[in-house]
Formats: C-alpha cells, structure tokens, sequence
C-alpha cells in the first residue's frame, strides 16, 4: 500500500469511528487519536461536516423567481455552533434605511430578507443579510464581518455589489447588496439549449470576475454554478463570499460603514477565523485536493474550481460525480483519480434529467458534442483539474486565455503547438470560405504525413510538406478568393496546380504531395484524377527511390488498391505483389504497412473467386495487426471488415456476423454508441444476420443505425447512410415488406445520385435495386423503366454476352413478367439460360447453383416447367460438385 493509499486509509477508519459517536464525544476522540497531526483531523472533521449536513449542502435560499444571495451555502456545515433560530423578521420591520419585505431564505447563522429602501431619499430594492439571533460565536462573527469587508473592497459588474453595512438595534450586524433577480448559471445554460460557444462565452465573464477578485487580494473558494447567477438579459452575477479568504492583509483598514458603530464588530473580525480546523468549510464536490487534504489554499484553488464548472458546463455532470454516495469515496476520487477528458465523458453523461447533455448543448448529437470537446476543449479543462496547483494555469487570465484562443481558432498555450497543430487552427480561422470536406482532407493529408514520415531526415521533408500545404489552404481565405466558397475539389485542383512550380526544385518532396493528393482524390469519389495523380507519384518515386523503397512500395499499394476499384485486376496483382515483396524485406514480416497490403491481395483474391487462399491471406494480416495493437483498438476495424466480407462470399453469414459483432463492440468502446461509424457498423452487422435468416435480429439494428445517421446529418446525408439504407432495404424485402423497401431504396437513390451524378456507375447500381423492389411492390411497369435504365450502362460497360448480365437480366426478366409480357419475359430468361452456361467453370459453383435455382422458378412461373426442372437439376448436380 502506497503512502497516500495509506493516508486515506486512516481517514476512512477514524471518519467510520467518529461518525459512530455522539457529537459532543467527537472532539476528545479526535484529540486523541490525531494528536499533532492537524492535517489528518482537518479531513476528518471535513468529512464529518459534509455527512452531517450532506441533505442541505450547497442548497442556498434561492426561492421563487430571483435567488438575491445564497443564505449560507457554506454555513451549513457549520449548524452546530448557531442552533437558535430566532424568530424572523416581519414584513415592514426596518433595518437601517431598510424595510422587510420578505424573507428569501436561510442558513446556519445568517437570515437572508428581500428589502426596500425606507428612510425616503431613493428607490432601491436589496438582499439583507442579518446574523440570526444567538449566532454569537466569534469565529462566525469574524468570519461575517470578513465577508462584509470583501464585497466592499470588489467592484466588478459581474460581481453582485455591497450597498450598505451596519448593525440592528439588537446588535446583530448586517449587510445589504444588490438584488438579484436570476437563475444559476447551469440552469440558464441548459434552459435556453445554449451551445458550447455561448457556454463559453459565460464562462470567460464569470472567470474575468473571478481575476477581478484576484487583482482584489481575494480568493472566493466556493465556485459553483448556485453561486453564479444569470439575469434575465444575460448579465452575470458572481455571489456568496462567504468562505472567501484575503490573500493577504488584515481587517484593520476596514471602512466604517461595514461595521457601522459597533466597535466590538472590528474586535471580533481580527482572528483569523477560517484557519481554525474546525472551522474550514468548502463544497465538497467543487473543492480543490488542497482544500480537502487541509493543504495552503491559494488561487490555485479557484482555478481548479473553475475547472469544475466548465466541465459540468460542457458535459452536464462533474468530475467526479458528487451526486450522493461516501464523502470519503468522494474525496479520495478528487484527491487521487485523474477524470475523464470531457468529451469521453459526454458518452456516459447523465447530463440533465432528459438524460441526454448533448441535447441541452445547442442540439448537438453525443458525436458533435464529442467532436467539439476534443482536443483545446479537453486540455483547457484537464489542465485546470490538476491535482498539484503549480501544474495548473499560472493565473486564471491565462486560462481564459487559452479559452479565447479557442473561440478564434488559434494555437493554444495548453497544447503542444506543432506545425501541423497550428496549420489545422490556420484552416478553421477560415472557415467562411472552407467547406467541411475540405477540413475532412486537411485532416487525411496531416495524418498521412503524420503516420509516413518516419526517419530523421524525412521529418525535415514533412516540415516542407507541411509549409506546402499551409500555403495551398491559405487559398480558403475569403479575400484571397473574392468571398466565394470552396469546395475541397476545388482546394485540390489549386494545390495540385501548385505542386509543378512551388516544388519544381524539391522533387521528393513533389512526389510525397502528389501521392497525397491523390489518395486525397480518390477519396472524394474522384477515382480517376487520383489514380492518375498515384502513377505520376509512382514514376517520380520509382526515378528518385529506385525499386526497394518503402514509399514506392506504398504508392504501390495505393495504385494496387485504385487498379482494385477500376476491376483491373492483374495491374493490381503485379502492384501489391511488388509492394509486398519490398515490404517484407525492408520492413520486415510484422509491419503494418504489410498488412494492409496483405489485405489488399486478399481483396484480390476474392475477386478471382479464391476465397480459401483469401480468407488466409486476410488473416494473417489481422494476426499483424492484432500483435501491435490492443484487442479492442480501432486500427483492427478495417481487417475485421475486410474479413467479414470474405466469410460473406463464401455464404458464411454467421462467421460474418460473429466478425461484424466485436467491430461494433470496437466503435462503440472508442467513438461512443452515438457516432456514424458505429451506426455503419450495425447495419453491416445486421445485413450478415438477415441473410443468415435471422431478420428478427437484423431489423432494430438498422432501425437503431438509421436513427444514429438521421439524427446526426439532417441536412446533408452522406453515401454511408445511402449503403445502410440499401442494406435495411434488402433485408426488409426479404421479410416480404416490399413497400418499406422501396421507401428505403428511393432514399438511398436520392442521397447516391446526388454525390455521384446520374449516370454515375454506383447510383445506376442504386437505380436497378429500386427498380426491383418497385415491382415487387406491385408497381412493375416503373420498375421496369428503372431496371431498363441500369442495364442500358451495364451493358455498355461489359458488354452485352458478359456473365456478369446474368443476374440483372433476370431482374429485369421477372419484373416484365410481372406487367404481363410474357413473350418478352420468356426472351430475356432465354438471354439469361444462355449467360448461366457461359459461366460454367468462370464462376463458382456455388453462385452458379444459385442462379439456375433461381431460373428455374422463374420458369416455373412463366409456365415453362420442363426447363425449370431440368435446370433445378443441373442446380442440384453443381452444388454437389467437389
């Protein structure tokens, strides 16, 4: 057991002890059991304070619309020493210059009145703060006049101001400030749904508050949301100082009017009443570890509770919880445990009684609200919570520094500022003239570099690479390029027109930019513009590298992968064989820039209809990966995809769904149940349980993907959410819901059409699935006309006897049917008899069988019942063929 461990340890046994026993009896245990040990005592008696009051911390009067002030907040702790109550006020009873109106709340020394100005000179309305009768002790006594003394050294708009001092005709002193008439600052945040932004924007006011009693001399130590009010226009109100501590100096300089004539009240303020252990009270929930281990309090302390708000602000929960439970847990958690990052805590936030913080931040989804939390957000907070206070901000204006530099997209003093961390802040400062898919490539392109750039003389390579491509972003801004908006093809277009004169003496570092843009354009959909910009790429790289390089080998493999996506599989063949072999030998056989490109062949494979040989080669690349990074790691998403495809060709739907299952298991740890990946996911996962016959499982899994996808891109769906629908749309046809298909269908159509163009091959492909559920849903004559149209391009794209006609022939064949024609049915199921005997031995068995079963009811229908089954058995004998 460590020091500290043991520390808590014997925190915990003597708070069990001492909570057992009669509070009179409290004080000589403790006596004896700490002995000198003040520290010890001072956490044990905290903790016993918080546990004994644990149904009314932090609970101020704040009834009705307007909380003026917190009655006690802190007093509570404290009930013990002041158990008289004392009759209240009535309304119309004066107090100075002040009549009673009525009473706003209280706590356990002090009375809290809404008031009126009475001795006739002016309007004003107050909070009148009056010692309750009996509350005589000294060190609370003290401790009010310091309070008094405090607000009348602060002057600050956003601090609720002192208006007035003096002392009742019984003696009792009192103060009163302005009158507040608000609602504490979560609830004004999370009431009006503001965003992240506004939040912020909040939160600097109340920390520039915060600095102003800092400059003041005066440490608040009691930050919370209850104690920062928001008017109805916006205006914020810091309160309750009542535990507040002076950094330095005496009360002796204390103006007259806080202590009006009572010259005992100046007396009873000069000890330093909150330094006694009995006496130091805080909010344990917000408190700072120094303030709980009984440690020097400084502005540290305010900034860590700074640090608290903001997280609560941004997540909807604490640090550490707070909500109730073991102060001595608590305590230990704060004292001991590093918290979540917020925007990890934003997956499991309890956030509001919705359940949902997101929703209560400006409408964001879980995702936005993740996305927009990581990184300057995440280390702003983290920062401030640390636990030893010379490791936090240097002084609260430097936080909100940090915080405005967010706000304006420019490099924070928090984070470690590299050349691409600060190209990225260059970008967003841009934002009017840059789309989101240009941020999406900046992004691909800094990690590329980031992953590629390994050896020492090639991070001065991606320095220059980097400088290239802060100049090509500069373009995104708006008086560079008249106002209008850019689109990232057309930030792409500008660099790559760049790349020839800018680089024209630097031709490794043109290469490495051509390679990147055209990954770059191939993943826009350009697939052409980048497999050209890859083989530009691969013959500079070639001619400066040689052949055993390993950033040929990776143009390789990328020009591999393109060959891929044109069906050109031989070129892709000769590329990732190349680019393995190279691999192998300079990076050795567990790098995992091999393994993606084992996975490449796998794909190839496939292709060939060489499953077997697939299905090894795509698992030893998983078994690479697997052997660098942890089971639950993203980077084995791909692999696990790659592979559940493979198991897909070769019927295995339920090793597909076992595959599909630990990739969502995977997205869901790292991304959050909420995010668009993880929705892909599910419908991939219920797509392999539909055909594995299991459409009762499949279908709240779409439901619940679909869901993720519309709640998160409203107004432009991406071709992600197209390939969910068009799955969803597959199985429910598949259930005989044949209408809700074609309403799926239609939706991807629409969402695939609009990315791609009409004549585009991926949206033709989108139109013929339309086609075939129209007609299924008793709609053949359209179905018919969308069927005609795919297969009009198909046919110009592989011909008309290709094998591949196979199947949508026989779509359109049975659609014809369905309107009637059987003459023109019984001439394309000849066309398609025709290309099932040209397959023989091109295909495998298996899809083969397939297809002539499916013929054959196809005939059946058209009565033609011979062919049928004389196709049923040449079925049956493919299937059975070793």
């Amino acid at each position: 057991m460590s020091a500290t461990e043991d520390r808590w340890q014997r925190i915990d046994d003597l708070f069990d002890a001492a909570l057992d026993l009669p509070r009179g009896e409290r004080g000589p245990f403790l006596d004896k059991a700490c002995g000198d040990d003040d520290g010890l005592r001072a956490a044990v008696e905290r903790l016993l304070s918080h546990a004994d009051t644990s149904a009314s911390l932090g609970t101020g009067a704040s009834p009705g619309a307007g909380a003026a002030l917190e009655t006690g907040g802190a007093f509570d702790l404290v009930d013990d020493l002041a158990e008289s109550e004392g009759p209240a006020l009535a309304t119309g009873e004066r107090v100075g210059p002040w009549r009673v109106v009525r009473e706003l709340g209280r706590g356990g020394m002090a009375v809290v009145y809404e008031a009126e100005r009475a001795d006739g000179g002016f309007h004003q309305r107050s909070a009148l703060k009056i010692v309750r009768p009996g509350s005589g002790h000294d060190a609370l006594m003290a401790r009010f006049a310091r309070e008094r003394q405090i607000l009348a050294s602060l002057q600050h708009p956003a601090i609720a101001q002192l208006l007035d001092g003096g002392t009742t005709a019984d003696g009792r002193p009192y103060f009163a400030m302005e009158l507040i008439d608000g609602e504490p600052l979560d609830h004004f945040c999370d009431r009006g749904r503001l965003t992240v932004a506004q939040r912020l924007d909040l939160f600097i006011t109340v920390g520039r508050a915060v600095e102003a009693a800092h400059r003041s001399l005066v440490i608040h130590r009691d930050l919370k949301p209850s104690n920062i009010l928001v008017t109805r226009d916006g205006r914020i109100k810091l309160l309750d100082f009542g535990i507040a501590k002076p950094i330095a100096g005496d009360l002796s300089e204390a103006p007259a009017a806080i202590f009006g004539n009572d010259p005992g009240a100046r007396r009873r303020a000069e000890p330093p009443a909150l330094t006694a252990p009995s006496m130091r009270v805080l909010t344990p929930e917000y408190a700072s570890p120094e303030q709980l281990l009984g440690e020097a309090v400084t502005t540290a302390s305010d900034l860590y509770q700074l640090g608290v708000l903001l997280y609560e602000l941004l997540t909807g929960r604490r640090p550490y919880g707070g909500n109730g439970g073991s102060p001595i847990r608590l305590a230990r958690a704060i004292c001991d445990q590093r918290p979540t990052p917020p925007s990890e805590a934003v997956w499991t936030s309890a956030g509001t009684s919705s359940g949902d913080a997101a929703r209560h931040r400006g409408g964001s989804s879980r995702r936005q609200l993740h996305r927009l939390l990581r990184g300057d957000l995440d280390s702003v907070v983290m920062k401030a919570l640390r636990k030893e206070p010379g490791e936090r901000y240097g002084s609260v204006a430097q936080m909100l520094d940090d915080l405005e530099r967010h706000l304006t997209d420019r490099p924070l003093a928090a984070r470690q500022a590299g050349v691409l961390y600060r190209a990225g802040k260059m970008v967003r400062r841009h934002t009017v003239a840059v789309t989101a898919g240009v941020a999406a490539v900046a992004l691909s392109v800094a990690l590329v570099i980031f992953y590629t750039l390994r050896l020492a003389d090639e991070r001065d390579r991606a320095q220059r690479i980097a400088g290239f491509l802060t100049g090509v972003l500069e373009v995104a801004d708006p008086w560079a390029v008249g106002g209008d908006e850019l689109t990232a093809r057309q930030l792409l277009d500008h660099g790559t027109a760049q790349i020839e004169g800018k680089l024209a003496g630097d031709p490794a570092t043109a290469a490495a930019v051509t390679h990147l843009f055209g990954t770059a354009y191939r993943k826009l959909g350009d697939l052409e513009r980048g497999h050209e910009l890859l083989e530009s790429a691969l013959a500079q790289r070639r001619d400066l590298l040689g052949l055993e390089h390993p950033d040929v080998a990776e143009t390789e493999y990328q020009l591999g992968r393109s060959h891929l996506g044109f069906s050109r599989y031989e070129e892709a063949r000769e590329l990732l064989d190349h680019a393995e072999s190279v691999q192998r030998r300079r990076l050795g056989d567990r790098h995992p820039a091999l393994a993606a490109t084992l996975l490449s062949q796998g794909i190839l494979l496939r292709n060939y209809r060489r499953n077997g040989e697939a299905l090894a080669v795509q698992r030893k690349a998983l078994d690479i990966l697997e052997s660098i990074h942890p089971a639950d790691s993203e980077a084995l998403v791909r692999p696990l995809s790659i592979l559940a495809i493979t198991f897909d060709s070769m019927q295995d739907f339920e090793g597909s769904a076992d595959l599909r299952r630990r990739v969502v298991s995977i997205l869901e740890t790292t991304l959050g149940p909420d995010h668009p990946r993880v929705a892909l996911a599910l419908g991939q996962l219920a797509r392999s349980l539909g055909f594995a016959g299991d459409g009762e499982a499949a279908l709240p899994l779409f439901e619940r993907a679909l869901a993720v996808f519309e709640g998160t891109f409203t107004q432009d769906p991406p071709l992600a959410q197209a390939n969910l629908m068009t799955h969803f749309a597959l199985v429910v046809d598949g259930n005989g819901d044949h209408r809700r298909a074609v309403e799926l269908q239609g939706r991807a159509l629409e969402i695939t059409a609009k990315a791609f163009g009409p004549t585009n091959p991926a949206t033709l492909i989108q139109v013929h699935d339309y086609g075939i559920y129209l007609a299924r849903a008793g709609r053949p004559a359209e179905g018919v006309a969308h069927l005609e149209r795919s297969l009009g391009a198909l046919e110009l794209a592989m011909g008309a006897d290709s094998p591949h006609m196979a199947e949508p022939l026989l779509d359109l064949a049975e659609a014809v049917w369905a309107t009637g024609d059987l003459r023109r049915a019984r001439r394309l199921g000849e066309r398609v008899a025709a290309l099932l005997r040209v397959m023989e031995g091109d295909q495998g068995i298996r899809s083969l069988s397939a297809s002539r079963t499916r013929l054959a009811d196809f005939y059946d229908g058209i009565g033609e019942t011979q062919a049928a089954e004389a196709l049923r058995s040449e079925a049956v004998g493919g299937a059975e063929a070793p």
